[in-house]
């Protein structure tokens, strides 16, 4: 078992005063939403159509979320790869009064692997409610979960109200350990210490100097610690590509891993990676590096570049693979990563899930760790042997690459 990872003690002071204020808005918004859910009408849940996009949207738009558009309606559910596996599953499920639509789930059809055989999968999307009729999206979860012709049902994207409903519901959290920590490098640590303080609600001269000054005392701490990669020279060379440019090279490397691995793991087919990854309208926000070993690929993979509600720009490893699951490889992508966010100019690099080896090689680099407040990876299956081999955290290969994390820019 992976030794359990250490969350450093600003990451708890942080963490802790979200939890408080959290907790006081959550307090204060139920109150709001009993006295609603009492005056509403009769509410109907039924499959999602084509004509509810305009309506979805603007549901999403008033909750705050990033409305899906139009591009990306057609993209997961019409361009979708995995829409030829069988019977076709619901692409979501809205609630719906006499007034209009009032909260909405998407379902993202997806294909797996495991122990060499397929599996169809059903990745959650977007899980929206309006005040007032929050009382009623434990309907949506439940169609969700129990949806016929699904052999796993999962979300690798819930907040914590959605997490607690999905967990209440009998999904499992991935049972991999340590699953929910989130491993970073921080490259500006000025910007990451305001960003912090933006979400303290800290502003003002207090705010600028505490952020200069414990930069500096991170910049000295980390060259003491000697975090990050270093030199690592395994003489073969990574280059960066865009997403357009993957071809038959990822599908040889993939048929090749996907003959050798019992894992869970999801398709990564060449067809199906463009389609995750190539997203239009989304230029320059992923690079994909690949790595070459005697003239043919050996693994890749795949970072992407966010700015959050704090103004901290941020790049993720969003996927990788690497064939036998060789340790050179996996340590030369990662450095080369590494290296490719801090001089794109992001403030921070941060890896969540994978396997304990890559995540053993990135705790060799001495990162910071902050554990999330809610499990990142829910899931549910429904055939009872399946379920129990699923229990073992060592049985998955997950990334961020599963659900609609990364797949919905």
């Amino acid at each position: 078992m992976a030794p359990k990872m250490k969350i450093g003690w600003a990451s708890r002071l942080v963490q802790s005063a979200l939890k408080r204020r959290r907790s006081r808005q959550a307090a204060s918004q139920a109150g709001v939403e009993a006295v609603a859910a009492s005056q509403a009408g009769p509410v109907l849940l039924r499959d999602a159509q084509d004509g509810d996009f305009a309506a979805v949207t603007a549901l999403q738009a008033r909750n705050g979320l990033v409305p899906d558009t139009a591009a990306g309606w057609q993209r997961l559910w019409r361009d979708n790869p995995a829409l030829g596996d069988g019977p076709p599953l619901s692409r979501g499920w809205v609630l719906e009064t006499p007034a209009g639509i009032v909260g909405y789930a998407g379902n993202i059809p997806l294909r797996g692997f495991f122990r060499g055989s397929a599996l169809r999968l059903a990745a959650g999307h977007s899980l929206t409610v309006d005040p007032g009729y929050r009382l009623h999206a434990r309907r949506l979860v439940s169609a969700f979960l129990r949806q016929p012709g699904a052999d796993v049902c999962f979300s690798d994207s819930a907040n914590a109200p959605n997490g607690k409903m999905l967990e209440l519901q009998k999904a499992r959290p991935m049972p991999q350990p340590d699953y929910d920590v989130v491993l970073f490098w921080i490259f500006n640590r000025g910007a990451f210490l305001r960003s912090i303080a933006r979400r303290l609600g800290m502003e003002g001269p207090l705010a600028s100097a505490g952020s200069v000054l414990g930069g500096r005392v991170m910049d000295i701490e980390a060259a003491l610690r000697g975090r990050g990669p270093g030199t690592i020279d395994g003489g073969s060379g990574v280059d960066v590509v865009a997403p357009s440019a993957i071809d038959g090279d990822f599908e040889a490397l993939w048929r090749r891993k996907l003959a050798a691995t019992r894992l869970m793991i999801m398709d990564r087919s060449a067809v199906a990676l463009r389609w995750h990854f190539d997203v239009p309208g989304n230029p320059g926000k992923t690079a994909v590096l690949r790595c070459h070993r005697e003239g043919r690929l050996a693994g890749y993979l795949v970072l992407m570049s966010t700015v959050d509600q704090a103004g901290l720009r941020k790049m993720m490893v969003a996927d990788m693979l690497v064939e036998g699951d060789d340790s050179g490889v996996a340590r030369e992508l990662l450095a080369a990563a590494f290296r490719h966010a801090r001089e794109g100019g992001h403030d921070v690099l941060e890896l969540l899930g994978f396997p304990d080896a890559i995540r053993g090689i990135c705790r060799s680099w001495k990162p910071y760790a902050r554990r999330l407040s809610t499990p990142p990876y829910l899931f549910k299956v429904h055939d009872a042997a399946l379920r129990d081999a699923l229990a073992d955290g060592s049985a998955w290969y997950a990334t961020p690459y599963d659900g609609d994390w990364t797949l919905i820019p």
